[in-house]
């Protein structure tokens, strides 16, 4: 699979803005954070101190980066 670099771009951002750019995203978060990203109805259900925080926290700022780059208010 080809990387997206948007998308890792998207996230760099958003963990730049948290102050946390040393943290490295687990696989299932990456994929609930894409998914949203991507525009898909998403459900996470992850156990308890596995991260679900950092992915809403995230999600703003990747979604704040995707539409300044794509020029879509949406």
């Amino acid at each position: 699979m080809a990387v997206d670099h948007s998308f890792e771009s998207s996230l760099l951002f958003a963990l730049e803005k948290l102050g946390r750019r040393e943290v490295s995203l687990k696989e299932e978060q990456r994929l609930a954070v894409r998914a949203i990203y991507d525009r898909k109805d998403t459900f996470l259900c992850l156990p308890t101190g596995y991260g679900k925080s950092l992915c809403y926290q995230t999600l703003p700022f990747v979604m704040d980066f995707k539409l300044s780059r794509s020029g879509n208010n949406l």
